[in-house]
């Protein structure tokens, strides 16, 4: 795990900065605040060590405006201030906890634990993976033995660091750069070579163990944890093993658990039916784009002739790779340099444009890409028919080891893809829909906006050039758009210069994707981001305790169906659901029966309406439902069918009450109000005279 560590105190500094890489964190030393702010905006780090009085900047400035820019880096606020009006202005700042000097090493060692764990969501202190065992507390790396023994497994600082880096993302493809940039501090970073010796180091020791294949090669893009079954550890007792402690006892039958899904293999793309579909098109394409070659004489071009060159050049060379016709994307970005390049043109000039487009059309007219072949890019496979690897497998065998868990986790999530060349639609949505997405295509980008109210999508990819409005322009939109700013936003582009690069990440998209396509890096990509942004959501949006919607997420979700409801003439209806004398369940029972109740109460939810309607946690006992398209008797029936639900569920489930029931209170948009405030207040008073009729009710079966 990388560290940021900021601290004036050189001597001090240097100290910390030794503890911490002899518990193998990798670290970089910060001296002010405004090299602090640098280094924390322009590298990744797993956690940042932050003092509060810093020269040029303080440590609480650093922390304010890291937040305000959207950085979730843990932060650990170290400070000599010790009231507790300091340690509420550090937190209220945006850090994740607080700790007084003098501190004990052991209490710094043990909160950056705790704060990783936290922000990375892990529940258990020790890593697992299948029979592999890591505890970061000891630094201790073991392989759990048949009779339960734990054998130590002896590693290097850096080959530690490279395990727990895997083990910690289990789902993500790791490249070399950012393998060098989670384990080594940026002044002291090794070659490629020596990551990959390191690697190799790892294996061995991890071979030797018993441990085979814990670490696969994902050609092409890097390295990641293999997709093994995953488990679970239940440790068995509270105390933590030290350095001198080789081996820990552990009963063979409270080991682990094993999950119940194990990643699935994505079968091979068959690329030659993704072309012959659009063959003919291309020829086409190809063909005029000769002619009009083969028609130019020396001397100038007119800008209309050059721009419309220009285009078409650039959207073969990104298009015809993404088929596996490789040899064809460095002959148009040839000519579309030379169209670009040249403002007058010789013999020559023209000579080489129409041998590069005879030798695309030569390509395109030879034998179908191969079926079980990924596309490729000109440097990664200069021969369209050198498609094996040295163990003789098809290049297609990298994109089935990119499945892992994250994809069996986003398989359901929603992608929009915005681009004009309806081909390399196709090709996309032929590339995505086998795992399982939702796929919208566009190829019209004036049309974005009511497309993405309609379909919501979890992440939009976007070409950079397009008619009537660039992607560059949609981008800035949805990020100047507080409902959108966070969603993922992948660019796809044949452009490979710098300028378009900086302007990509500048407009606020998260990533970028040459053309031409390559499947497995396609993929990657794609999971990766959505696995972000999904644990983001759940942190953010997500009631902990019941899994619903949260107060926040959920008011959005309703002021926007609202406002479709309004544009469309639909009907919404608000239900505002309070669960009964819910203190006295806690006070008679206890909190902890409280808490199951809660969280079957909310699974009861989930199960009785649809994906598509709204059902969150708006705070202790009270819950909302929304429902799109829905008048008040179609809402009081699915309510209804709650209630019965609700009903068999505190029959069978022996650790909830049979006592806990619930009132509900409705009000219908646009009878009882037009925003959510006035159907909220509407919803609350229906509940109110529920209560009382219910309450009156209960008095008279009394009597």
């Amino acid at each position: 795990m990388k560290l940021l560590l900021v601290e004036d105190d050189q001597t001090f500094a240097q100290s910390v900065q030794q503890l911490l890489e002899a518990h193998y964190y990798s670290v970089d030393w910060a001296a002010d605040g405004q090299m602090a702010q640098i280094m924390a905006e322009g590298f990744a780090y797993d956690l940042i060590l932050l003092d509060w009085v810093l020269p040029k900047k303080s440590g609480i400035e650093i922390c304010k405006d890291l937040r305000e820019a959207g950085d979730r880096t843990p932060i650990i606020l170290i400070t000599a201030k010790e009231d507790s009006q300091h340690e509420v202005a550090g937190l209220d700042a945006g850090a994740d906890d607080y700790l007084v000097k003098p501190f004990g090493f052991e209490e710094l060692l043990a909160r950056i634990r705790a704060v990783l764990r936290r922000s990375e969501g892990i529940a258990t202190p020790i890593l697992a993976w299948g029979d592999l065992r890591l505890n970061p507390s000891s630094a201790e790396v073991s392989c759990c033995l048949p009779d339960g023994q734990q054998a130590p497994i002896a590693l290097t600082p850096k080959e530690y660091g490279l395990l727990e880096v895997f083990l910690r993302n289990s789902s993500r493809i790791y490249s070399m750069d950012a393998l060098i940039d989670k384990v080594w501090p940026y002044d002291d970073a090794p070659t490629t070579g020596a990551v990959r010796t390191h690697i190799k180091g790892l294996r061995q020791k991890l071979r030797a163990a018993g441990l085979s294949d814990v670490i696969d090669t994902v050609y092409g893009l890097g390295y990641r944890l293999s997709p093994a079954t995953a488990v679970v550890c239940t440790p068995t007792n509270n105390h933590s093993s030290t350095h001198n402690h080789n081996q820990q006892k552990v009963p063979a039958n409270n080991v682990c658990k094993q999950a119940d899904k194990s990643p699935q293999a994505i079968p091979p793309i068959d690329l030659t039916a993704l072309w012959l579909p659009v063959k003919e098109n291309y020829l086409q394409r190809v063909t005029s784009l000769s002619k009009t070659l083969n028609s130019l004489h020396i001397g100038s071009l007119a800008a209309s002739q050059r721009k419309q060159i220009t285009a078409e050049a650039h959207a073969l060379a990104g298009s015809l790779g993404s088929f596996g016709f490789s040899e064809a994307t460095p002959q148009c970005r040839r000519i579309e340099r030379l169209v670009t390049d040249c403002e007058r043109f010789g013999r020559e000039q023209l000579q080489e444009r129409r041998r590069a487009i005879a030798k695309v059309q030569q390509t395109l007219i030879g034998p179908e890409p191969d079926g079980n072949a990924e596309p490729s890019s000109p440097e990664s496979n200069p021969s369209p028919k050198s498609n094996k690897t040295e163990t003789g497998n098809t290049r297609a065998a990298p994109l089935a080891t990119v499945a892992t868990a994250a994809a069996l986790h986003t398989s359901s999530a929603k992608v929009l893809i915005v681009d004009d060349d309806a081909a390399m639609l196709s090709l996309l949505q032929s590339l995505l829909q086998d795992w399982g997405f939702q796929i919208r295509l566009l190829d019209n980008s004036q049309q974005f906006w009511a497309v993405m109210e309609q379909f919501v999508p979890d992440m939009v990819l976007l070409d950079v050039e397009m008619p009537e409005m660039s992607g560059f322009d949609l981008c800035e939109q949805l990020r100047d758009d507080p409902h959108w700013s966070e969603l993922p936003v992948l660019f796809l582009s044949a452009h490979t210069e710098a300028d378009t690069i900086q302007k990509v990440f500048s407009v606020g998209a998260d990533d970028y994707i040459r053309k031409p396509i390559v499947a497995a890096e396609l993929m990657a990509r794609v999971v990766s981001w959505l696995e972000r942004s999904r644990d983001r959501k759940l942190k953010a949006e997500v009631d902990v305790l019941t899994g619903l919607g949260n107060r926040q997420k959920s008011a959005q979700e309703i002021t926007r169906l609202l406002s479709l409801a309004e544009r469309y003439g639909q009907s919404f209806c608000l239900a505002l659901i309070d669960i009964n004398n819910f203190k006295r369940v806690n006070s008679q029972f206890g909190h902890a029966i409280g808490d199951r109740t809660l969280r079957h109460f909310g699974a009861c939810l989930r199960s009785s309406f649809l994906t598509e309607d709204i059902v969150a946690r708006w705070g202790g006992e009270e819950f909302v439902v929304g429902l799109y398209g829905v008048d008040s008797a179609d809402a009081q029936q699915r309510l209804n069918t709650f209630r019965q639900r609700w009903h068999q569920v505190c029959a069978t489930q022996q650790d909830i009450t049979s006592t806990v029931t619930f009132s509900v209170g409705t009000a219908t948009y646009p009878q009882d109000g037009a925003d959510l405030g006035s159907l909220y207040q509407a919803a609350d008073d229906s509940l109110q005279t529920t209560k009382q009729t219910e309450h009156k009710t209960a008095l008279a079966g009394v009597r």
